[in-house]
């Protein structure tokens, strides 16, 4: 069975939107980033890169799974949306005011007495947070992704990139850092929700409450996990390293971690708005997960393929292999060609070669400290 034409061209239409998105930002940032470094002191990337976690941290608490609620409910209507905007209001000021409490002690943990003036003023996004959110979540629902790359785009060229390098250029320092980000996402608020156009008239409903957070919630806590997973290294090592070498430590974590954010990126949103579209047709949900499947592997079978030359990326990914060996079950298992077993084992030595330079420079930082 063939899958729904209209929802496999809003798949793929919102696949290449997100696919294009996802290039142009990380070209765009390589650039932003390669200028401000070279005009920002490295202690000021830590303390950015420290305020910008908790602050991420503390984000969860004001959306709730609001946002993943919005894309999977079936029968949305205006008032889940009025409820959900309310909430996230009420959470973004509590969560406001918790932050700029705490922010002292967070200072005071991580030995950075510039910490707490950032993480307050980081914090002043909360406000429009989830309004935000939900009106990014609507667009995701509508497959309207040409709409999000292109307040994207303006958000961080105008937003992040324009303001940030000119305030670098004065000698801000971090500040130019926090400017630019608060500027990207307080465009990108405002841009987004006045072309969705949200009601701000407040609503409590608590059935349509209790019908948001009961997938919401499960929603925020998994992702709440997966973000501590993913960087309790950092908070850990934060106390112990001094911001100056917490920059480069946080700069050349998300040089290594930048292609799969953005590979899960490209193919998270379109695929979650499919399968809320489609969640009561289990054969329509199979075949969704299986066209995504291949489009992941031909991605990933890219990365393996570098070093062969003039060779399509959507080509057929057997000449990646040889005919290989019969196993005890009589079955044909392939076996790598030698040009990719060749590729993978250099891979592998560079990566021996990263780890023991990785271990060079802690053995210099633990001896400096002493």
């Amino acid at each position: 069975m063939k899958i729904d034409l209209e929802v496999k061209g809003e798949s793929l239409s919102g696949f290449s939107w997100n696919a294009l998105s996802a290039a142009s930002d990380s070209l765009l940032r390589l650039a932003v980033g390669i200028i401000v470094v070279r005009l920002v002191p490295p202690g000021d990337f830590g303390t950015m890169s420290t305020a910008l976690v908790l602050v991420g941290l503390a984000s969860f608490f004001i959306s709730v799974g609001m946002g993943a609620a919005i894309i999977q409910r079936k029968d949305l209507q205006e008032a889940h949306i009025r409820v959900a905007i309310t909430l996230s209001l009420i959470s973004g000021l509590l969560v406001y005011a918790t932050m700029w409490l705490l922010s002292p002690i967070a200072a005071g943990l991580f030995h950075d007495e510039k910490l707490s003036s950032v993480i307050r003023t980081l914090s002043i996004q909360f406000f429009c947070y989830g309004p935000y959110l939900i009106s990014r979540s609507l667009l995701v629902r509508r497959f309207d992704f040409k709409t999000l790359f292109y307040i994207d785009l303006f958000s961080f060229l105008f937003g992040y990139g324009a303001l940030t390098i000119y305030l670098a250029i004065r000698g801000f320092g971090v500040w130019s850092l926090v400017a630019g980000t608060v500027a990207m996402n307080l465009i990108g608020a405002f841009a987004t929700i006045y072309y969705v156009g949200l009601s701000f008239r407040p609503l409590l409903q608590w059935e349509k409450a209790r019908s948001l957070l009961s997938f919401g919630g499960g929603v925020s806590i998994s992702n709440l996990l997966g973000l501590l997973n993913a960087r309790i290294d950092y908070l850990i090592i934060a106390r112990y390293l001094t911001p100056a070498d917490l920059g480069f430590y946080s700069k050349a974590l998300e040089l290594v971690k930048f292609p799969l954010l953005k590979l899960s990126q490209v193919v998270f949103m379109p695929l979650f708005s499919c399968c809320a579209k489609n969640q009561d047709d289990q054969t329509k949900l199979k075949e969704q997960e299986n066209a995504y499947t291949r489009a992941i592997g031909v991605a990933r079978l890219g990365g393996l393929r570098i070093g062969t030359v003039g060779t399509p990326a959507c080509a057929d990914p057997v000449p990646a292999t040889s005919a290989g060996t019969t196993g005890r079950d009589g079955e044909t298992r392939a076996e790598l060609s030698p040009d990719a077993a060749e590729f993978l084992i250099g891979e592998a030595s560079r990566a021996d070669k990263i780890v023991e330079q990785l271990n060079a420079c802690q053995a210099v930082l633990v001896q400096d400290r002493k």
